[in-house]
């Protein structure tokens, strides 16, 4: 502190930081009392309030909360979400990086942190080697697909964009470009939507789509399973839960791939539905 008592400046190391917990955390967990606030605190040398601060000011220069935030911004507030809006990989593993270089964290620990739904880890790794000289290849695409999924729950404010489920634990970070059949797009948040485990497999294998232009339901009318047409058939016109920032809306492009491809090949897996 400078003789005046006054807090020291955020440097931009000790922002990402910041941005990485709100980019984890709920805006409602972020008060001081929450023990990740006081965590990241206590590695700072700073005071938990002064970290419940920082998020809020983070909050209110993300154009995707929902709500105002704080106004009282740095210069690093104002820069770094817009930067690593389209990119969370990017700042998870910077933050990674950080945690190395500055606070004398060992590479290996931040991994156990990145836990995943089964399905997902089963998405990802379906076509993995998972032999010892791959070892640093995997902890990348589970850090890729951590930051995927942290990035799709703020987006969507932590519910299934078209159930409005909101159990972290029931909710899948679903590619609309499936993984296995683009790796330029895996970690691009628009190329994701946020679904109930149901509705990510049926999304998944085809059942439904989403139409570009409306961002509304789409059913495939091949279900045979009638408890399945009925149940999908509830959805059918109805628009998807957008982010708040359009930046983070899904792609059209990638949606007119689900549409001329998955949701296409399903159309003729067999006879029409009657």
């Amino acid at each position: 502190m400078s003789g005046m008592g006054r807090n020291p400046d955020w440097t931009e190391e000790e922002t990402i930081l910041a941005l990485y917990l709100y980019y984890k955390l709920p805006s409602a967990k972020h008060d001081s009392s929450n023990s990740e606030v006081i965590e990241l605190a206590h590695q700072l040398h700073r005071s938990p309030n002064a970290v419940s601060l920082k998020l809020g000011n983070l909050k209110a220069n993300d154009s995707s909360s929902s709500g105002k935030g704080l106004k009282n911004c740095s210069h690093w507030d104002r820069e770094l979400p817009p930067l690593y809006l389209g990119d969370p990989y990017a700042l998870f593993a910077r933050r990674d990086a950080i945690l190395v270089s500055k606070y004398g964290q060992k590479a290996e620990q931040s991994e156990t942190s990145y836990f995943l739904p089964a399905v997902e880890e089963e998405q990802i790794f379906e076509d993995v080697d998972f032999s010892e000289e791959n070892k640093t290849a995997i902890k990348h695409i589970r850090l890729k697909q951590y930051a995927f999924r942290q990035a799709l729950l703020l987006g969507y404010r932590g519910r299934c964009c078209l159930s409005g489920i909101g159990t972290s634990d029931l909710l899948i970070a679903s590619h609309i470009i499936p993984w296995s059949e683009d790796t330029m797009h895996r970690g691009d948040p628009r190329n994701g939507l946020l679904l109930n485990a149901l509705l990510d497999k049926a999304f998944d294998n085809g059942y439904f789509t989403i139409i570009p232009d409306s961002y509304e339901v789409r059913i495939s009318n091949r279900i045979e399973d009638e408890a399945s047409r009925q149940y999908l058939q509830k959805y059918a016109g109805k628009a998807i839960l957008l982010p708040g920032n359009r930046e983070r809306w899904p792609k059209k492009d990638f949606l007119a791939f689900h549409n001329e491809v998955v949701f296409e090949r399903f159309k003729g897996q067999g006879p029409t539905y009657t």
